[in-house]
């Protein structure tokens, strides 16, 4: 008798053990953790992120590897440069664009400006409305969209030639570089009547070579003309791994979503993350509606910021970094940080304000508007 006692509550254990863990399984494959719950549907794996990290106490560490003014530009034109106007050559020399004049700046590892190229016009090496330059092969190549060609220079700043965009209706005007490929992300409009605007978002597929692969995201939608959707008019953000893997990023202020795919398209991950909305404050809001008067734009929609900001992948450790609206401090950019699709650590990279970040070639460069300064820093992650 005193044996079958001792084997009731063993048994009783067991049986609790067995549906706890098949309760943790849940449906259609679904796992749980304390931070991470992930289900297959459709062949497609969904990651459900809750808001904490599994690393928490992750640091990033910042080593200025140079610091310098960017000569012959001033406040104005470095407000309009960003991440696809900045890049590097194979002797880590490196190149900025200035969307004001037109004009290509090269400044060594140490941060001596060495010389400019380019110039205004829509002559032999010149170019204008523009806002990105790339370096493939040490050859530095200019978009230049309205006329629908790519201007190339060698890295001493000699004019080479002029390459006529394939396809008018496939352009790459802002091409993010990756080892073997080229993303463009993009919005076209046109109007047939002067009242409804059909408006077309893109995420193009390039070869090295310029030429065009494949449309990886499409969305096509009617809007008025002369109305701004703060939610609905701007275009994903896209980035690739390593293993060529897609990441795009929709901006949405309902959800934080991140759809994975392969080179053809077909979705793999989708990466969610616990958000709660937030709005614009009455003031920001002003300074949206008079920045866009300034284009004609007379009616601005939508009261609440988009989830995403934009999204990078960064070539030392293959991360997914994630800038969110979460962050109101003008002298912080925060971003959340994923690998395989789980959160591991939100970090923190201190600015002046007025100030942008981009990431290029393993390191981490950042421009600031007020000073006219570009600063260049090798960077490390510690747990």
């Amino acid at each position: 008798m005193k044996k079958i006692k001792l084997l009731l509550p063993a048994l009783l254990l067991l049986v609790l053990c067995a549906c706890s863990k098949e309760k943790n399984k849940g449906n259609k494959g679904e796992v749980k953790t304390n931070t991470i719950a992930t289900k297959i549907v459709d062949g497609v794996k969904i990651i459900s992120n809750k808001s904490q990290p599994q690393f928490p106490d992750m640091k990033l560490k910042l080593n200025k590897l140079s610091s310098f003014k960017n000569e012959g530009t001033n406040a104005e034109s470095m407000a309009s440069i960003s991440s696809a106007g900045i890049d590097f050559d194979s002797q880590n020399n490196l190149y900025v664009l200035d969307n004001q004049k037109s004009k290509i700046h090269k400044f060594s590892p140490k941060g001596e400006h060495l010389l400019s190229f380019g110039g205004q016009g829509e002559g032999p090496g010149e170019f204008k409305i523009t806002g990105s330059t790339i370096i493939i092969n040490d050859t530095v190549i200019v978009p230049f969209w309205f006329q629908k060609k790519f201007v190339l220079f060698n890295t001493n700043g000699e004019y080479l030639k002029d390459i006529k965009f394939a396809d008018d209706n496939k352009i790459l005007s802002y091409p993010i570089k990756y080892d073997d490929y080229l993303l463009n992300v993009s919005i076209n409009s046109f109007t047939a009547d002067g009242e409804t605007m059909t408006q077309t978002q893109s995420i193009l597929l390039f070869k090295q070579d310029l030429s065009y692969l494949k449309t990886i995201y499409e969305k096509v939608k009617e809007k008025k003309v002369g109305t701004i959707d703060l939610n609905e008019d701007d275009a994903p953000a896209a980035a690739m791994d390593k293993d060529n893997n897609i990441y795009i990023a929709e901006k949405n202020p309902n959800y934080y979503k991140i759809t994975v795919t392969n080179l053809e398209g077909k979705p793999l991950q989708v990466i969610r993350r616990n958000y709660r909305q937030i709005a614009y404050t009455k003031e920001n809001l002003e300074k949206i509606k008079e920045s866009y008067q300034e284009w004609g734009i007379t009616k601005v929609i939508g009261a609440a910021k988009n989830s995403i900001r934009n999204i990078f992948i960064d070539k030392k450790y293959n991360y997914l970094w994630v800038e969110t609206a979460e962050n109101s401090d003008p002298k912080l950019k925060i971003y959340d940080l994923f690998e395989n699709g789980i959160l591991i650590a939100k970090v923190n990279i201190p600015i002046k304000e007025k100030s942008v970040v981009v990431f290029r070639a393993g390191k981490i460069v950042i421009g600031n508007v007020t000073e006219g300064t570009i600063e260049v820093f090798d960077y490390s992650l510690v747990k």
